[in-house]
């Protein structure tokens, strides 16, 4: 993999995270338990538990930092979070590829160097939003949180169930 100085994401001749398959088929047209799952209001009040838990991550926590207006206006990353899933989960198709182009559409803006040392990374490591594992970091929150609510509010899951969030949340993914 190549780098050039100063680029915020290593160069390859590998597509970069954010390249939409314009061909890849979209994974909620019909039922599914992760429709089922986001569809209970209950679930809704568990987003300010993952964006917490989000940057609880260096990386991410800086990103948030230096590139959002979380701190003016508190409640417009977890309104922009929510609207954003419920178009990509329950969206027709066009809708659902908006969404995700819109997501990565605001990586593309999200790179920058930690201020400070933090855990294993020194200060001055570089951070991008297309970063796979940042990304499934912000994922697992997301699957986390929405079960905790599910199952604490709603009810348990039962094993098919819980397989079934599972694979849903990895083709939301």
């Amino acid at each position: 993999m190549a780098h050039v100085e100063g680029s915020p994401v290593p160069l390859s001749s590998e597509p970069p995270l954010g390249v939409l398959d314009a061909d890849a088929p979209t994974p909620f047209g019909g039922p599914s338990l992760l429709r089922r799952v986001v569809a209970e209001p209950v679930v809704a009040l568990m987003i300010q538990r993952a964006l917490v838990m989000d940057v609880a991550h260096p990386k991410v926590g800086a990103g948030v930092e230096d590139h959002s207006q979380f701190r003016i206006h508190p409640w417009r990353r977890a309104w922009i979070t929510v609207d954003t899933a419920l178009r990509l989960v329950f969206g027709p198709t066009p809708t659902a590829r908006a969404a995700a182009r819109q997501i990565y559409a605001t990586h593309d803006h999200i790179n920058g160097h930690l201020a400070e040392p933090a855990g294993t990374w020194e200060s001055g490591t570089a951070y991008t939003a297309h970063d796979a594992s940042l990304l499934t970091w912000v994922w697992a929150t997301l699957v986390d949180s929405a079960e905790v609510a599910y199952t604490r509010w709603v009810g348990p899951f039962t094993a098919a169930e819980a397989d079934a969030y599972y694979a849903d949340m990895v083709a939301f993914a």
